[in-house]
């Protein structure tokens, strides 16, 4: 999705961004979403502070729908395979628990796949 051009620049929308929201939780679920949306954003996160809840929307079909957290109340990117934020520990503010979940997804097989898909394209194109 997000390339670089023959003159070296950034060109496309990103494949992932993600808002910390307090004073602009309406903008950023509205407003913002809807142009993210129609750029072609593939993964919006809003971390809604004062809703104390992380809303993470995933672009299909040209439209985001939002995802839901897996039975252990973790978030697992489809972008980016070994990206694993847990929910509740991040609302609470609990580091230890959100680095171990992180850790968990680093060292999860899909994440280890991703790591060779990347690897690979960089090799065929160099």
């Amino acid at each position: 999705q997000t390339a670089l051009s023959d003159g070296g620049y950034t060109v496309g929308p990103p494949e992932l961004i993600i808002e910390v929201a307090s004073s602009s939780e309406s903008i950023d679920l509205n407003a913002k979403r809807r142009d993210y949306e129609h750029a072609g954003v593939l993964e919006y996160v809003v971390l809604a502070i004062r809703q104390q809840a992380v809303r993470w929307f995933v672009l299909r079909e040209g439209a985001y729908q939002e995802m839901q957290v897996d039975a252990k109340g973790i978030f697992k990117s489809t972008v980016f395979p070994g990206l694993w934020l847990d929910q509740e520990a991040l609302c609470q503010l609990d580091v230890a628990q959100v680095l171990a979940t992180l850790r968990q997804g680093l060292e999860s097989p899909e994440h280890a796949a991703f790591v060779q898909q990347l690897q690979s394209r960089r090799d065929a194109s160099s």
